[in-house]
């Protein structure tokens, strides 16, 4: 991951409460970081039991 940006002062007109906005060097990293235990244990624990949805885009720069 080369950026990372948390963005949690939307709009009223919003449907969400907060968004990851997220670089990386290259698909494969992206890739490596999806599956990379502590990101996933860190999901699992500290995120997920807090989240009622979720949406994700990945799109090349």
């Amino acid at each position: 991951m080369i950026k990372l940006k948390v963005i949690a002062d939307t709009l009223i007109t919003s449907n969400a409460d907060i968004m990851l906005d997220s670089t990386f060097e290259s698909k494969e990293a992206l890739s490596a970081y999806a599956v990379h235990p502590l990101r996933r244990d860190i999901g699992e624990r500290l995120v997920k039991p807090f989240v009622s949805d979720r949406s994700c885009i990945d799109y090349e720069i």
